[in-house]
């Protein structure tokens, strides 16, 4: 068994510490670089396609047999963490990460703060700008994926979430598959002698903020995934990929909260409430969330002025469906932690400028009939 400092390095070293010193900006459409053109050692091809097989495989079988349990879960979980580990450890590569991004620079305004504090808070390292190197995004994105997938096993949410985490996790190795031309060789899996995966800690507090940290790192993925895959052609795959990444979003929330409401508010929400937020910590400081919601926006605004081939048309409604679900997830999420309370930032609008104390499940609410609204031609 690893003691809690050993863990933490080791589940944890996905985060880092992030300072502000007037040169902290996210590129407009927090776009990913793409993997082409690098030229892997011919050991971690093999590592990638055989994990990319193994994911598929699960994916596929999900589908196929909806009723898997638990422990069939957990144990491909274990695998999976041991899969990406063993590509991990095949990779020649080492990532900088002490310092920030040569591209973070020249930033000003209160915008940019705000994300910069959301990024601090969180720990993200950021490899979403196309000045960052492809393989650092490649590394950040397997390491996250693994931390998520120990926390998985640990904290056992329900069999939704590791579906949908497998599900994005399939579309997400396809996606880097075609980018790195991998072999297409379903033949191709290394089998491997599974890793152990730390216990849970003993102080619960440090266990919930991984917890907390790892699922929202995996959400911003996510979000930043289905974007990529809405800013290329509009067609149906893309579309469908797109709906995999954002219902990945919508259960990274749920595995972020799956320690309950009593540590949220004993610890979560207090560390929240202490960060330096001029107005308040608040999830609308997600930079990646921020802008899928705006390219969500221009998709489902193309029926009104596009006539789309019909396969097309369908995915975007099955997208604007798990927008609308996604929606009502957050009303749920919110009444499990807090019930009748206020958003934080709310909470500081009132004690500071006496602003209407409205809940934050009112808010929510009108948030979803927005929604609606938006997307009713396509209901």
């Amino acid at each position: 068994m690893r003691n809690t400092n050993q863990f933490e390095m080791g589940a944890m070293h996905s985060f880092r510490a992030l300072t502000y010193d007037e040169r902290y900006q996210l590129p407009n459409d927090c776009s990913r670089p793409s993997l082409k053109g690098i030229v892997l050692p011919d050991s971690t091809s093999l590592q990638l396609t055989s994990l990319r097989n193994y994911v598929a495989f699960v994916a596929g079988d999900i589908d196929a047999n909806p009723s898997i349990g638990q422990s069939t879960y957990k144990n491909r979980l274990r695998r999976f963490y041991t899969n990406v580990n063993s590509c991990l450890r095949s990779m020649p590569f080492k990532v900088h990460t002490d310092v920030i991004p040569d591209w973070a620079r020249n930033a000003h305004g209160e915008e940019e703060f705000n994300y910069f504090i959301y990024d601090k808070y969180f720990g993200f390292g950021r490899y979403f700008s196309p000045a960052t190197t492809p393989m650092a995004f490649l590394i950040e994105f397997l390491r996250v994926a693994r931390d998520c997938a120990a926390d998985l096993v640990m904290n056992t949410p329900g069999c939704r979430p590791v579906a949908d985490f497998f599900r994005g996790m399939d579309a997400a190795l396809g996606m880097f598959s075609e980018e790195l031309y991998l072999p297409l060789n379903p033949s191709i899996y290394l089998a491997s002698e599974l890793e152990d995966i730390p216990d849970a800690l003993l102080d619960t507090d440090i266990q919930a903020f991984n917890t907390w940290r790892v699922h929202h790192a995996m959400f911003a993925f996510f979000a930043n995934m289905a974007t990529a895959a809405l800013s290329g052609k509009v067609e149906k795959r893309n579309i469908e990929s797109a709906t995999i990444f954002f219902r990945g979003t919508t259960v990274a929330m749920w595995s972020a909260v799956s320690f309950g409401a009593e540590i949220y508010n004993s610890t979560i929400r207090p560390s929240m409430r202490s960060s330096d937020a001029p107005h308040g910590f608040t999830g609308r400081h997600n930079k990646d969330y921020s802008v899928l919601l705006a390219k969500l926006g221009e998709v489902f605004e193309m029926p009104l002025s596009t006539q789309l081939p019909a396969d097309e048309l369908v995915a975007v409604k099955a997208l604007a469906a798990a927008y609308l679900d996604d929606g009502d997830e957050h009303i749920q999420i919110a009444l499990k932690m807090i019930g009748a309370g206020q958003s934080l930032q709310t909470e500081k609008m009132v004690s500071e400028y006496g602003a209407s104390s409205e809940s934050a499940i009112s808010i929510l609410e009108r948030l979803k009939v927005m929604r609606t609204n938006q997307v009713h031609h396509l209901l």
